[in-house]
This record gives structure tokens, C-alpha cells and sequence, in this order.
């Protein structure tokens, strides 16, 4: 296994955080073709949102011989709504690895770095979403304690057509 170098993420990136983050829409669109519509190979919402300047945001790119193979896009939220406990938590927004380096390590050392960033920010809590198809990450992240406090719930009313 190589080690991959972590980093903060540089404007850069971005071409690079697109093309990890379409194959993992990619990933998401063939598990839930009836939900995610086909992502498109030159949209830059990936690294429009993770390269937001901002004191409460932070990208952390993972680099193998000098090539971006992973990024991790966290923010810290401070709860506003009325039937919440307002309190200050992380959200990773989002977080990919391309998928011929997956299963080496990556994903959890970019989720390290984001939580330990979250953490310094004031966080106590970190939330995160994941689609039920995508049994790997769930592994993961079960494994490192997240529980499900939120279920979504969906039924078809076209009988599957």
C-alpha cells in the first residue's frame, strides 16, 4: 500500500476534485438509477462547493505521486431550527476516493483529517449521509461509531416501471 500525502486543497485541485467526484456520482447513479440521474463529466459542482473559502469549510485533498486520488469536503453547522437543540456540528459534505485506489487506507485517513479538523473547530458531533446501497462506506463508517439517527424512507408508486 502507498502512503498517500494529505493536503489541503488549492483552487488547483479543482479540475482534479471533479474528476474524483464524478466517479463517485458515477458510483452512486449506477446503485440508485431511479433516484441520481447520470452525472456529467464537465460539471464542476464537486470542487464549486469543496473550495469555498470560508473559516467553517475545509477540502483535504490525498495525493499519490503527485496525483489527487481522494478529497474529503467538510463544514462546520450551527444549528438554527426551532425544533433542534441549536448547537454547533460537523458535516462531512462529502468525500470520494477514484476507484482504483479504494480499499487502501484513503478514505479513512481523509475522514481522519476532516473529523480532527472538525474537532479542533469546536465540534462534537460529525454527521454524514450515505445512500444504504453503498455498503462500503456503511462498514466504514459503523465501524468507526456513526450511528443513524435519520432514516429516509421512499416508496415506489409506479410499481418499479
Amino acid at each position: 500500500m502507498n502512503t498517500a500525502l494529505l493536503r489541503i486543497a488549492r483552487a488547483e485541485d479543482a479540475a482534479a476534485i471533479d474528476a474524483v467526484g464524478y466517479e463517485g456520482a458515477l458510483y452512486h447513479h449506477n446503485a440508485e438509477p431511479s433516484l441520481l440521474a447520470p452525472p456529467s463529466s464537465q460539471s464542476h459542482e464537486w470542487s464549486e462547493s469543496a473550495l469555498i473559502q470560508s473559516p467553517e469549510s475545509v477540502c483535504f485533498v490525498a495525493e499519490l505521486e503527485d496525483r489527487v486520488v481522494g478529497y474529503v469536503h467538510a463544514t462546520v453547522v450551527t444549528e438554527s431550527r426551532p425544533m433542534f437543540i441549536g448547537h454547533r456540528f460537523g458535516r462531512i459534505e462529502a468525500i470520494s476516493v477514484l476507484p482504483q485506489f479504494q480499499s487502501q487506507g484513503i478514505g479513512t485517513v481523509l475522514l481522519d483529517a476532516a473529523e480532527q479538523w472538525l474537532v479542533l473547530q469546536g465540534c462534537k458531533v460529525v454527521r454524514l449521509s450515505v445512500f444504504a446501497a453503498n455498503s462500503r462506506a456503511c462498514s466504514l463508517y459503523a465501524e468507526r461509531g456513526y450511528e443513524p439517527v435519520v432514516t429516509f424512507l421512499q416508496r415506489r408508486m409506479d410499481n418499479g416501471a
